[in-house]
């Protein structure tokens, strides 16, 4: 049955759980912490990449590998947490500085989805927005939303638009995390989501989807969906239909596959956050048994087909210095082969790590990886 509310979950840790997470961060995930930052900062120095970025990601990644999903769940606290706050700060800095133009796109709005379980975190002003975008934040389906994506999606997709003609807003997917729930969960939240959105009469042109990391996962497994709804991996997931192609698709340092074979998890291992047991082991959380009948990559090679006719422009980013850079690679190749017609875009950053946009976001930054995001929308929120 369908619900109307949603309730949040809780991320609790019994006194035991507690005195264990003590111990984690104690013993474990602090040490490797300093252990991943200086040998990120040795490789980093010696590869010539700033220095910065990769301190930052050594500590992310020693907290993803150190601590199982609920101590990090619980030291995070939810996403919708995370939005009110996030929320709330940017409206008392807007009220301090005066821009009370940007007030109408930082109200808190969050709209529950049929199964209870999921809800829209929304951004910017959706009753004046022409154009949207559906979200899905990163994490390895096991953290929630984080500062970062907010910051990332309000300063590349919300603000730059505010008051002109082509106002955005951003309906932030609040899926529901590992372990509470296992693919095609997720998936199916993905597609109600999309629902939500064209039942207010919301057209796939004026709609760009898309995420990092996970979220680069989910947005390929959504995409797959709608082009192919009967297949046997997305079994008991509505199918979806969309009269035209969605507007555009991200998929920032996408994790696509249980895979861990490819030279960059070898090549960058050691400057990375993120390593092959991270995937292997989000990989395992997220499908279960069902592992390796839902891999995208050791799925038939055609599962990437018929893309032209679900989205209009696609863009991939990668880091050269990211253990995820060729599973990237393999995605764009199957992409522009199996659709020769669809506009893709591949960017590969020399000097960046996995999901640095999010560093930046975190950093309250405009870097360069937000610029290249804001100039592929920007071309797509003004020309449509």
């Amino acid at each position: 049955m369908a619900s109307n509310t949603f309730k949040e979950p809780k991320y609790g840790l019994s006194l035991t759980g507690k005195l264990s997470l003590v111990m984690y961060l104690a013993f474990l995930v602090v040490p490797n912490a300093l252990v991943n930052t200086a040998r990120s900062v040795f490789t980093a120095l010696r590869r010539g990449v700033p220095v910065r970025m990769y301190i930052t990601a050594a500590v992310l990644g020693a907290s993803l590998g150190g601590l199982t999903p609920r101590q990090l769940q619980y030291v995070t606290n939810t996403s919708i947490h995370a939005y009110r706050a996030w929320m709330k700060s940017m409206v008392a800095k807007a009220q301090k500085r005066g821009q009370t133009n940007l007030l109408a796109s930082l109200q808190s709005e969050i709209q529950p989805l049929p199964d209870g379980r999921s809800s829209i975190l929304w951004m910017g002003n959706r009753k004046t927005a022409t154009k949207f975008v559906l979200f899905f934040h990163g994490g390895g389906y096991v953290a929630p939303l984080l500062e970062g994506h907010l910051e990332w999606c309000w300063r590349v997709f919300v603000q730059p638009f505010v008051g002109t003609q082509n106002e955005v807003a951003v309906a932030i997917l609040d899926y529901t995390l590992c372990p509470d729930a296992q693919f095609p969960t997720q998936l199916k939240q993905a597609v109600a989501a999309m629902e939500a959105l064209s039942g207010t009469g919301i057209k796939p042109q004026q709609i760009l989807i898309g995420g990092d990391s996970a979220g680069g996962n989910l947005t390929a497994h959504l995409l797959h969906h709608i082009a192919h709804p009967d297949s046997g991996s997305d079994s008991g997931v509505t199918p979806l239909h969309i009269a035209e192609p969605l507007l555009g698709a991200f998929l920032v340092s996408p994790w696509i596959s249980a895979d861990v074979s490819q030279r960059s998890f070898v090549e960058n291992h050691g400057i990375d956050m993120l390593t092959a047991k991270h995937i292997t082991d989000a990989s395992r959380s997220f499908y279960g048994a069902g592992i390796y009948k839902t891999d995208m990559l050791q799925e038939a090679y055609a599962v990437f087909d018929g893309m032209e006719s679900v989205v209009s422009d696609v863009l991939v980013t990668a880091g050269q210095q990211e253990v995820l850079r060729d599973q990237a690679v393999i995605l764009v190749d199957r992409l522009r082969n199996l659709n020769p017609n669809l506009k893709t875009k591949f960017e590969v950053a020399n000097d960046e790590g996995h999901d640095f946009i999010l560093l930046e976001g975190g950093d309250r930054w405009t870097g360069p990886a937000m610029e290249r995001m804001r100039a592929w929308a920007t071309e797509l929120i003004q020309g449509a």
